[in-house]
């Protein structure tokens, strides 16, 4: 019980301590953020720190005109302090204080008698005298009797107490749970806001700079067809001139003229005289025509609420006051608005946390938080020059079949249009980075990469009447690397997952089964089958794995998820999954999400 009074002592100290000094608060000041800090620790912060920002939170604020000590005081914290430190006296006060004095076990009512009775029903100590006198008829016990219950009580009240302020611990430490997690999620929202607003600026720039190029190069043609005209014009006045002055030496020395000197100005008037009326060549200026596009927004901010305990410390407060997430979260539906999906054929989580779909038939990738907010949408354009044209135009864009997030957190996405078929890289925020085309087939495709070798893995089936599949490994800069499964002579892969080891999991949609490979392309099993029993697949679909190894896969067939373990043995079928499964993927903290193609959603299960 010591060991367990000294640990809620330490939290509360802890809860009550500045994190600048780590000390007990003194002078306690509150900043704008709700953050706490002692005068003095604040006053130093302030001197060395510009801008002023939270330590905690790194929060900016600005000082009242009178300083640190025209803040707010935050008098809650105060008044525990000094109860913490009025508690705080010494070792030798404490015994002093339950060492009885000499007299304690003396009557005051009556001089030089002893007590050694306990009145149960005046609940006070007797001693005989007491007891013949006022207290006559009433139930007693021996003092020493009634010390040890009331001591059992007392403990029992203890004990309770105890408990009491490990709820209220526990409370203390899921506000500072939330507290982080509020911080985190505001300093990740500031960055992506940031990074979704730089790249818009960056795409616009791009877009001004060439058209400012385009300008610039008309400007040029224009300036030297005005440079070359002016240059024959002056070549011809010469002429004339030279004509003309020596014409008129030659009259003025009123001797002989030669027959030739008419004639020759007869030829040189006529040849430029009509010529000198036309007007210069017509220039080809550059206009600028403002496309009426609508920028589309950098995103949305939305208000998500998260469970506090109740703050005044009511009796509702007490009990079990962690608030998990929700076991299965869905959100979706079928629809072109955002958050809405056409065939939610692919899907894959990025290290942050992020949620990105590939919305097959409205031809663009959503992205989601793990609580199922909209975050931003990209339409899945071709071309750099597609992006624009796009907004009012399908023409650019392709069906996206899958999506994968490699290491930087940018997306590779494979599908294709009515000509041709692509491996796509995109920023999160859909610049398109660099793009793979692929041999056209006709068969639709997955990709997943592999972000330890920094590898692409794409499917690809070819052939109508016998299709032949294999896995095609690229490099980054679209060289391709090797095959991988020819031997297999697979038929139609599915979708592809590759672990930490290196493995590679591939779905076959014909026979049924799960193939692994090695990372050099050496088969090591296979698992799976046609059928409907335990184990067994029909048609399987999206494959991951999570951090223990297991794998899971998509059973479209049968409409299940099925987990096997790091060998391929059945373990268990996802309950909790409706319709029909057909990708899922890892997040970063475990979590499972499956998209669904029937009823066009995505499912998140944070324990399946």
């Amino acid at each position: 019980m010591a060991a367990l009074s000294q640990s809620l002592g330490e939290q509360i100290h802890e809860e009550l301590s500045c994190s600048i000094c780590l000390e007990l608060f003194t002078r306690p000041k509150v900043l704008p953020c709700q953050h706490t800090f002692c005068q003095d620790c604040l006053k130093d912060h302030v001197e060395v720190r510009t801008p002023l920002e939270c330590p905690n939170c790194r929060q900016p604020f600005s000082l009242p005109p009178r300083g640190v000590t025209a803040l707010p005081d935050n008098h809650l914290v105060a008044s525990l302090c000094g109860r913490i430190v009025q508690q705080s006296f010494s070792a030798a006060d404490k015994q002093k204080f339950r060492e009885p004095s000499a007299s304690s076990d003396q009557c005051n009512f009556h001089p030089g008698e002893q007590l050694s009775l306990y009145c149960e029903e005046c609940c006070v100590p007797l001693c005989v005298t007491c007891l013949d006198e006022a207290h006559r008829g009433h139930s007693t016990m021996s003092l020493k009797l009634a010390a040890q219950e009331r001591r059992k009580s007392v403990q029992t009240l203890v004990v309770e107490g105890r408990d009491v302020v490990e709820t209220y611990c526990s409370l203390l430490r899921d506000l500072r749970d939330k507290e982080k997690f509020l911080t985190e999620q505001k300093n990740l929202t500031e960055s992506t806001i940031t990074a979704a607003f730089n790249e818009t600026i960056q795409t616009l720039t791009e877009n001004k700079n060439g058209l400012l190029s385009k300008v610039e190069d008309r400007y040029a043609l224009n300036l030297e067809s005005i440079q070359s005209q002016r240059d024959d014009i002056l070549s011809k006045v010469a002429e004339i001139s030279a004509a003309c002055d020596n014409a008129e030496q030659t009259i003025q020395q009123k001797g002989r003229m030669s027959s030739d000197l008419e004639v020759n100005m007869n030829r040189l008037v006529g040849k430029y005289k009509g010529r000198a009326e036309q007007s210069p060549k017509q220039a080809k200026v550059a206009v600028f025509q403002c496309v009426e596009v609508t920028v589309p927004p950098l995103g949305f901010v939305t208000v998500q609420s998260i469970s506090l305990p109740d703050s005044h410390g009511s009796s509702e407060a007490m009990g079990d006051h962690r608030h998990d997430p929700p076991q299965i979260l869905k959100f979706g539906g079928w629809g072109s608005e955002r958050g809405k999906f056409d065939r939610p054929h692919g899907i894959t989580v990025s290290k942050d946390g992020l949620v990105f779909v590939s919305d097959y038939g409205n031809e663009r990738i959503q992205s989601f938080n793990l609580q199922g907010t909209f975050l931003h949408q990209f339409p899945t354009v071709v071309s750099e020059q597609g992006m624009f044209k796009s907004l009012m135009s399908t023409k650019q864009r392709m069906k996206p079949e899958d999506v994968s997030t490699d290491k930087d957190g940018n997306l590779w996405v494979v599908g294709s249009d009515r000509s041709a078929e692509y491996a796509i890289h995109y920023t999160p925020r859909g610049k398109l980075l660099t793009k793979i085309d692929l041999k056209r087939t006709g068969r639709q495709r997955k990709i997943t990469v592999d972000t330890i070798r920094n590898n692409i893995i794409i499917t690809e089936t070819s052939g109508s009447i016998t299709p032949q599949g294999v896995l095609c490994v690229y490099r980054p800069d679209g060289t391709l690397e090797r095959t991988v499964g020819g031997e297999q002579e697979m038929e139609r892969p599915q979708y592809i997952n590759i672990n930490k080891g290196g493995h590679i999991f591939v779905t076959h949609f014909m026979s049924s089964c799960v193939y692994v490979y090695r990372e050099d392309g050496h088969l090591l099993s296979v698992f799976g089958g046609e059928g409907s029993g335990e184990g067994e697949l029909k048609y399987p679909g999206g494959i991951c794995t999570n951090s223990s190894g297991n794998i899971i896969v998509a059973d479209k067939g049968n409409k299940n998820v099925v987990v096997y373990d790091k060998t391929g043995n059945f373990l268990r079928y996802v309950t909790s999954v409706e319709g029909r499964p057909v990708a899922v993927a890892m997040a970063p903290k475990g979590q499972l999400l499956v998209t669904d193609d029937i009823h066009n959603t995505v499912t998140i299960l944070n324990d399946y």
